[in-house]
């Protein structure tokens, strides 16, 4: 099961994506909603039934300017360095979309990929809002998990999983329609990056 985390705590959010190094401020949260129920983008629908709660359901929309500027709207990028370098360099990355960036937290992803030994600052393994970099010699067991992780992912149809939800200063519950089948093609690439990598002799920079 993918962490509760609490978020950084003005405003009493929860979420499912390891959020734990925001600094909330209430104003702006109420600030950004209000802006969203202004210009229209707030889908309404009906959620499972242990969410159906006197609060607005926010259904995210890539396309959305408004949505873009959420906290909860991350996007990450996995990059080939060495860390032997003198000098911090990023020869060649892969963008990991914001949807991309939820599936890997939904389909525990990130969570297996954490038997590996990742090198951070924070010492959190790979975690959200941080960075971590895996040695080259560790890349053939990032695509073992990703194979095996690859097998868990049944079905074709896409689904709506909740990101997170806040209690103050408005009760939002914040959505997205995670696709298995992109998960599976961006995986995929995925697994051919770190492939190519690993042969030419490069460390992985992730940034979540």
């Amino acid at each position: 099961m993918l962490r509760q985390a609490l978020l950084n705590l003005s405003v009493n959010c929860r979420a499912f994506i390891s959020f734990t190094k925001i600094n909330y401020n209430k104003d702006v949260i109420l600030n950004q909603f209000r802006r969203i129920k202004q210009h229209g983008g707030i889908k309404r629908f009906s959620p499972p039934g242990r969410y159906r709660m006197n609060a607005t359901h926010i259904l995210i929309d890539d396309s959305n300017p408004l949505h873009r500027e959420l906290p909860i709207y991350r996007t990450g990028k996995v990059g080939t360095v060495r860390l032997a370098d003198k000098d911090y360099k990023v020869y060649s990355s892969i963008e990991i979309s914001a949807h991309d960036y939820a599936a890997l937290f939904h389909y525990r992803v990130v969570e297996a990929l954490n038997e590996l030994t990742f090198i951070s600052e924070s010492k959190n393994g790979l975690d959200s809002w941080d960075e971590a970099f895996l040695p080259s010699g560790n890349i053939a067991g990032m695509m073992r998990i990703i194979r095996e992780c690859l097998r868990h992912i049944s079905g074709t149809e896409p689904e709506r999983i909740l990101l997170g939800w806040q209690d103050d200063p408005e009760r939002i519950g914040y959505w997205r329609v995670i696709d298995p089948l992109r998960t599976v093609e961006f995986l995929g690439r995925l697994s051919d990056f770190a492939a190519a990598a690993a042969s030419d002799g490069y460390d992985l920079e992730f940034i979540l």
